[in-house]
């Protein structure tokens, strides 16, 4: 999968380089012209201050350098909610809900939507039913669901949810 050719924070990662070899990094970065920097991390204790964490090592690998990096952790993605009235579901309009959010951390968020918006519907069982009604695996069913709004009207809504990518290679124009 490419990346786009703009500054790319990807957190911790394994980089595997063209040798074969694969390293972890506590952090790396995807640099503008496809230039990958690495960085090491250290805790340290100082008597005075408690922990503090700093950088160790800094390195910059030439985009023919290096292969394929991998997320370590990656548990982040893009929220997403189409609301719609009944009669208009095929027009139905996604909009992102929240980025950078897990999936557990999805459902709360659902249920804060619920709560804003259909709180007759749902009450006080807004995550409980965030979390039986909406299915954010991507296996699963999700198809719209009917909901009445707190005026009564029915409506058809459906939440996704979608990971942030783990992996990328170096940028090239022919991928």
């Amino acid at each position: 999968m490419a990346m786009s050719i703009e500054d790319d924070t990807l957190g911790p990662a394994d980089v595997t380089f063209s040798d074969g070899q694969t390293e972890r990094y506590a952090a790396v970065e995807l640099l503008n012209d496809g230039v990958l920097k690495t960085t090491q991390r250290a805790a340290f204790e100082h008597p005075e201050f408690g922990t503090g964490i700093g950088e160790t090592q800094v390195r910059y690998h030439a985009p023919h350098t290096w292969r394929y990096v991998e997320l370590v952790a990656i548990e982040n993605g893009t929220l997403w909610v189409s609301d719609a009235d009944w009669e208009s579901e095929e027009a139905a309009k996604w909009e992102q809900l929240a980025g950078c959010v897990s999936v557990e951390n999805a459902y709360q968020v659902i249920a804060d939507y619920l709560l804003k918006h259909y709180a007759k519907y749902y009450g006080a069982h807004a995550l409980e039913s965030a979390r039986t009604t909406f299915n954010l695996e991507p296996n699963e069913s999700r198809a719209s669901k009917e909901v009445r709004n707190d005026e009564g009207e029915p409506r058809r809504l459906a939440f996704r949810w979608a990971s942030t990518p783990r992996a990328t290679g170096p940028f090239s124009p022919f991928m």
